[in-house]
């Protein structure tokens, strides 16, 4: 379970910024509360930003995706030349030269441990990784670039071996992974996540379609789930997609060129996998005259974006992964984005209480009472700078029971726009002449005439 993410100089982000998982010694909403022994203060299963368009949102679940990936994927992936996908601050000449940095506080097997790395575009320059059993720490490695790797004595295996075999734009931890390192397996397996990156709900329709398509109990219960969301849907099942004459031309276009790829396999077999691989899911609704089959291109986009969460999160609530959502309240009832971070907070839905949600939105419905804690709700806004700034609503020590809601959009925890209506409106009442050809001319020149 994720207790602290620290990062600084990444996308919008200058400056070190925090996002605490840890609770707050607060009194509503206990049950949102997960026991640890390792945390006396508890977990929180659900964290919440809000901000202004382009305040950085985004960016935050960006960069926790970034730290998971390059664990992931820098070893086996990442081109052994090429450079790190680093993205640092731009708009300051020092921060572009200087490596971006990723801290993670987490529990593994109820043990809490710190891992953190610093990168830039051609090199990891730190990595790092300490653990605290019983409270006390351990070193288990210490890596500065041009310097060999700090062993702790708790780290057994092929230390050296592995160290050689890590390039300096790969970490050691990404490269122990794929090595089979036997103190790092767990580690590695709890950054084999999170269920759901930073992409759109709709985007992960297709994936969801093919992962369900031979599993029959699976699908029947999230049609359980949507009938039970009231979107009138009596059942779901996956078929072959239909393609249209669009769908068919660039699926043609691949197989000619995956073909040149493999001269062993014909142009038409490779067609032909990809039209089998292909598939979308269908719906029957609800009807006076009994159930109607509606595909996907008929369904609203607030089911589908509900559809495309369920999958993911069961996934979470399963195995005690940790979810990302970009903008929860895009094409979703806020009774629907209700629903999905309860699942969360409850001690009943997330039986296994690993699981942890961390999402941006806009709807300010979430704010009402008995939904999010207080400790569970934080804000971004950019300075006169352009850099992005992450803290809590716990900041304002607002009061039990306070209207957060009426409080946010009136300014008082600031992440709010600030708009000149006059200048808006009076632009708009005076628009740009259109070019050639508009109407707006051809009455002009009639009346010349």
């Amino acid at each position: 379970m994720l207790l602290r993410f620290r990062f600084s100089n990444f996308r919008s982000f200058r400056d070190e910024q925090e996002l605490s998982l840890v609770a707050s010694p607060l009194s509503e909403l206990p049950e949102s509360v997960i026991e640890r022994p390792a945390v006396p203060d508890g977990i929180l299963p659900v964290a919440a930003i809000y901000g202004a368009n382009a305040s950085g949102k985004s960016n935050v679940l960006k960069a926790i995706s970034f730290a998971h990936r390059a664990v992931r994927d820098s070893f086996s992936r990442w081109p052994p030349n090429g450079p790190i996908p680093h993205l640092p601050f731009a708009l300051d000449q020092t921060a572009k030269t200087k490596p971006s940095r990723f801290v993670l506080d987490f529990l593994c097997k109820g043990v809490r441990f710190q891992y953190g790395f610093a990168a830039d575009s051609a090199f990891i320059h730190e990595e790092w990784l300490h653990t605290f059993p019983h409270g006390r720490q351990q070193h288990w490695f210490d890596r500065k670039r041009g310097s060999p790797i700090q062993f702790g004595r708790m780290m057994t295996g092929e230390n050296r071996q592995i160290e050689s075999m890590a390039r300096s734009n790969s970490l050691f931890l990404s490269a122990a992974a794929q090595a089979n390192h036997p103190t790092l397996s767990d580690l590695y397996g709890w950054f084999n996540g999170p269920a759901v990156d930073d992409t759109p709900p709709l985007f992960l329709l297709p994936a969801s379609a093919r992962l369900l398509q031979d599993k029959g109990e699976l699908l029947q219960w999230i049609g359980k789930i949507l009938g039970s969301a009231d979107v009138g849907i009596a059942g779901l099942r996956v078929k072959k997609k239909h393609f249209k004459r669009n769908d068919s031309t660039i699926v043609s276009a691949m197989s000619s060129a995956f073909a040149t790829m493999a001269p062993d396999q014909t142009r038409e077999s490779f067609e032909q996998e990809l039209r089998d691989s292909l598939v979308e899911f269908e719906f029957d609704h609800r009807s006076r005259v009994g159930a109607v089959a509606l595909s996907e291109e008929q369904e609203s986009d607030g089911t589908l974006a509900f559809l495309a969460l369920l999958r993911p999160v069961l996934t979470s609530v399963r195995n005690g992964k940790l979810v990302l959502i970009d903008e929860l309240d895009r094409s979703l009832h806020p009774l629907l984005a209700k629903q999905l971070i309860q699942i969360f907070n409850s001690g009943r839905a997330n039986s296994g209480g690993g699981a942890q949600a961390i999402f941006n939105t806009h709807d300010t419905n979430l704010l009402g009472r008995d939904i999010l804690r207080r400790d569970q709700i934080w804000f971004t806004e950019k300075d006169d700078s352009g850099a992005s700034h992450l803290y809590p609503l716990t900041d304002f020590k607002p009061r039990k029971g306070e209207d957060l809601e009426s409080g946010y959009l009136q300014g008082r925890y600031g992440a709010i726009p600030f708009l000149n209506s006059e200048a808006i409106l009076k632009a708009f009442s005076d628009p740009p002449p259109e070019r050639n050809g508009s109407v707006h001319g051809k009455v002009k020149k009639a009346r010349k005439r």
